[in-house]
């Protein structure tokens, strides 16, 4: 229930205990971010609220006009990570983002970069975002803390049009994989070779994301081959939907209607961090 104090508590439980903590929440709340850090303050503790790529990135954050913004945005909505952004932009527009030169002309590193420079272990408590228990630099040696329920941060949905084009994508630019699109894959997944041979692949070679994809392809999704991996090692639930166990990276669900006028399928993967 909310109102008992569970986020002040944690608090002086870190300080109780001794024990390092990082405490995450939802995006959009600086004031509950401001008030762990006063927390921290009134007993004794050290705290610092972990950056953010929206916000500490001055292109992602707009200052330099609406469309580098949209334009790493639709980077980032499409599953790159801030990090990945920095190192491939320059590969993939000809030029380094704007967040990456000064005003002399010369390269430097952007700012968000700058504010992960630091030792966690100088800090009793860290104050971020759900998406950061992904980050084992300030999840590793401390005790996490989930402020309320993270909902589907953790979730990455693909549906219709998304899907079919991430899909398709994929399949097309992986030669070992033996499906030239989506529709190929979800209407011959049941031929036993070709679904071996894509799986086989899918264990042996993906152990993650494909953030690369993303910038070589406007309807490419970082998420792809997972949602070819949930499509066809899906088992039928008798409901309409599928589960499927993608080993070390999640859980994919698909929900498919093969008599539908037009295809609504969507592929829901959870990715729960891996905690130390």
């Amino acid at each position: 229930p909310p109102t008992l104090g569970k986020s002040y508590g944690a608090v002086a439980a870190a300080a109780d205990t001794d024990t390092p903590i990082t405490v995450l929440t939802g995006r959009g709340r600086k004031e509950q971010y401001d008030q762990f850090e006063a927390w921290g303050d009134e007993h004794g503790l050290k705290a610092k609220v972990l950056p953010s790529f929206t916000d500490a990135c001055p292109t992602a954050a707009g200052d330099h006009g609406e469309d580098w913004r949209d334009t790493v945005m639709g980077w980032y909505n499409r599953g790159a990570t801030g990090q990945e952004i920095h190192n491939r932009a320059e590969d993939a527009l000809g030029r380094p983002l704007p967040c990456q030169v000064a005003e002399d002309g010369e390269h430097i590193d952007c700012p968000y970069r700058h504010t992960w420079s630091f030792d966690p272990d100088e800090y009793d408590v860290l104050v971020g975002h759900y998406a950061h228990a992904h980050v084992d630099q300030v999840t590793g040696g401390r005790a996490v803390v989930f402020d309320e329920f993270p909902g589907g941060a953790y979730e990455t949905t693909l549906s219709g049009e998304d899907l079919e084009t991430a899909v398709s994508y994929w399949c097309r630019s992986t030669d070992a994989v033996p499906f030239d699109s989506y529709h190929d894959l979800v209407e011959n997944r049941d031929d036993d070779a070709r679904r071996a041979d894509a799986l086989l692949y899918l264990e042996d070679h993906v152990d993650g994301p494909a953030e690369h994809d993303v910038f070589d392809d406007e309807g490419a999704h970082a998420a792809a081959p997972l949602a070819v991996w949930a499509i066809l090692a899906g088992e039928d639930l008798g409901n309409g939907f599928e589960t499927a166990d993608l080993d070390d990276l999640g859980t994919g669900l698909f929900v498919h209607d093969p008599d539908a006028p037009e295809d609504p399928s969507t592929v829901v993967l959870l990715q729960p961090p891996a905690l130390p």
